[in-house]
């Protein structure tokens, strides 16, 4: 059970572990995670800017469970909800996987 104040969100593609967070940090809709890079980023801008990074945290981390090749494009709006979560460990992680794919590719 996630703390008081809290919410735990599973991951949309069922790949992942989904997101825990202050209940705040999540909006009403549900995120886009599949379809064209370009609707799934506007879609998190938009998340981000109404101050809903975990949902937007759900619809980055599904995109990319969907498709790991989206990394380098998921990665700045990723990094800021990170950033305005004041997660700096997984916003380090996050920053050695796109060091990792670039290496790969």
């Amino acid at each position: 059970m996630p703390p008081a104040g809290w919410r735990h969100e599973p991951d949309p593609s069922g790949i992942g572990i989904g997101v825990l967070a202050p209940n705040d940090a999540f909006g009403h809709a549900y995120p886009s995670f599949t379809g064209e890079t370009d609707t799934i980023l506007a879609d998190a801008s938009q998340m981000l800017d109404a101050s809903h990074q975990a949902s937007a945290l759900l619809g980055l981390t599904a995109t990319y469970h969907e498709d790991a090749q989206r990394l380098p494009d998921l990665h700045p709006l990723w990094a800021r909800a990170y950033d305005d979560l004041d997660h700096p460990l997984f916003r380090q992680r996050l920053d050695a996987m796109l060091d990792n794919h670039h290496q790969a590719f």
